[in-house]
């Protein structure tokens, strides 16, 4: 991905997902999640996405851009669903049925 640079510093190009693939994430070409999942014990890595999960959701009302703390909030905990065994389409599913629940509340 490429970047700008203004007098605020570098910026991301806008067709770059922020949330789940950030390209200052892999400066070599190798994904740094990935580099520490593969070095981590899975207890510290578990810990290290319960980590991100509170970190995101509790600041996510005060950074200005709620939607986005959210979804990395999300996106570290479907991360340690599925390193504890959880099966993607229940994500799916349970997305589903929150936003037909939404609907409903409307």
């Amino acid at each position: 991905m490429t970047h700008a640079r203004t007098k605020e510093g570098l910026k991301q190009a806008p067709s770059e997902d922020i949330v789940n693939r950030p390209s200052h994430y892999a400066p070599n070409g190798r994904d740094s999640f990935m580099h520490m999942k593969d070095q981590m014990g899975k207890d510290a890595f578990d810990g290290f996405l319960q980590g991100n999960v509170i970190k995101y959701v509790q600041r996510y009302q005060f950074k200005g851009k709620p939607v986005e703390d959210l979804e990395k909030a999300m996106f570290y905990l479907f991360h340690l669903y599925l390193d504890n065994g959880g099966a993607p389409e229940r994500i799916i599913r349970t997305a589903d049925h929150a936003q037909d629940h939404f609907k409903q509340e409307a």
